[in-house]
């Protein structure tokens, strides 16, 4: 995931923990199934009343997840 986003935005991604709760737990505990949580926005917004998004954020990173898609599964 990094690779691709790397390479659509030219920019290094952060890879950091996340400081909420989230599902993903679960799925390594009890699933044996490694997982990550990427996605567009602020996590200074995230879940709040107010949330939102730049429409150029979410198409990014659509196009993220494709090209990741692409090269993990060929």
């Amino acid at each position: 995931m990094s690779e691709s986003a790397r390479e659509l935005t030219g920019k290094e991604p952060v890879v950091a923990g996340f400081p909420g709760g989230c599902d993903t737990r679960l799925l390594v505990k009890y699933a044996s199934t490694p997982t990550l949580i990427f996605g567009p926005g602020s996590l200074k917004e995230a879940h709040s009343v107010n949330e939102s998004l730049r429409i150029d954020d979410l198409f990014r990173s659509i196009e993220i997840i494709a090209l990741f898609l692409l090269k993990w599964c060929s």
